[in-house]
């Protein structure tokens, strides 16, 4: 034991990593102890130490990233995401190693993992270069391998997360949401390609943007996904004098979902999401006045999750709609004066399996309780 300190001691690595390396060369050795019961104790520790060396100088690799950084950590304490971070405690995701890479940054895809209803791959990226910069972001799009129209669809923003490598450099992970390919669906989902279209370096608050055109592609392992609540009702309700239908419920690790489809009173263009016309749209339909309505007061929001008698936070508008091109996010009916809008409220995940009632009640313009019961 002393002896494989004494060999961690002369390690010229970062406390952390020595740490965890200390753990899993131990862990190592005790394996080794009992699988080679003929082989002294003084051996084995030496094994153990050597596979520590091998560990250490093979770091660069997926499996020792994944293994001797704290994922969970990173992305529980990093990135706020406990879902993703179970999965990768409970081994609920999909190793890989797939790399990009231009002058100044080198990109690998490492994790993969979600639902059915929404899933994330995890990049790292290494400065190659001396640059010096407080934080780096991403702009980023996630697409099918079969989608070449790339300025249909938006980009959005990743920050980094940035944490210590083997050798003490700073290194900095992305927890990229599959954006738009967020549901994955076996019948149409050959590969995926993460996109990074622009890097971002931040010092002092001032951003430099580093134009590129780097690519990653994996298939994904769809066993890795859980499944998720579906329900389908299609039931008209008015909300705020607004004729709306519920269009399904989606009940998946990350949150609790309602799709309410709206038809609006006109007809709209193509212009519709460049202004904050669809903004307002919105807020008529739900009634919310303030600009930092966003989050309102779940007690009166008209649209209410329940389970088991507790009423679940409401998160955000889902911007899933933003990311696709206008002919998937908005039905433009010609010659019917009419267009309609499909919009999914979101809300704070919850254990379904332990839940024994779960309901959304919405409050309709007469002031009546409508019940779309999931459980």
């Amino acid at each position: 034991m002393k002896r494989l300190e004494k060999a961690f001691d002369s390690i010229k690595t970062p406390e952390s990593w020595k740490e965890n390396l200390y753990k899993a060369a131990y862990a190592d050795e005790k394996i080794t102890v009992k699988k080679r019961a003929g082989i002294s104790i003084k051996r084995a520790i030496s094994v153990s130490i050597a596979a520590a060396t091998i560990c250490l100088a093979s770091a660069l690799t997926v499996g020792a990233i994944t293994g001797t950084f704290n994922i969970a950590e990173i992305l529980r304490g990093g990135f706020s995401d406990e879902v993703s971070a179970d999965k990768y405690i409970r081994g609920q995701y999909q190793p890989l190693d797939v790399k990009c890479e231009n002058k100044n940054i080198s990109f690998e895809a490492i994790a993969f993992m979600g639902d059915v209803d929404e899933t994330y791959t995890l990049l790292v990226a290494r400065p190659k270069t001396d640059m010096v910069f407080d934080n780096m972001a991403i702009e980023v799009s996630v697409l099918e391998n079969t989608i070449t129209d790339l300025d249909a669809y938006a980009t959005f923003t990743v920050n980094g997360i940035p944490d210590t490598d083997e050798s003490g450099n700073t290194v900095y992970f992305f927890n990229v949401r599959n954006l738009p390919s967020c549901g994955l669906y076996e019948e149409y989902c050959d590969s995926l390609v993460v996109r990074v279209h622009k890097i971002i370096y931040y010092n002092n608050g001032c951003p430099v943007y580093d134009k590129s055109n780097l690519k990653m592609e994996f298939v994904p392992d769809l066993t890795k996904l859980s499944p998720i609540e579906f329900v389908d009702h299609m039931e008209e309700v008015s909300i705020n004098g607004n004729e709306c239908i519920v269009q399904s419920t989606h009940i998946s690790d990350y949150q609790a979902s309602i799709y309410i489809l709206y038809e609006f009173p006109e007809m709209i263009d193509e212009n519709f999401y460049d202004d904050t016309k669809g903004d307002g749209y919105i807020r008529d339909i739900f009634d919310l006045k303030s600009e930092n309505a966003y989050l309102p007061v779940a007690e009166e929001f008209p649209v209410k999750l329940v389970v088991d008698g507790n009423i679940i936070d409401f998160i955000e508008f889902d911007e899933e709609i933003m990311h696709y091109p206008i002919e998937h996010a908005a039905n433009i009916y010609e010659g019917k004066g009419v267009a309609s809008l499909s919009i999914a409220l979101n809300y704070e995940p919850f254990t379904f399996s332990e839940a024994e009632s779960v309901a959304f009640e919405i409050t309709t313009t007469n002031g009546e309780t409508k019940i779309f019961k999931i459980k």
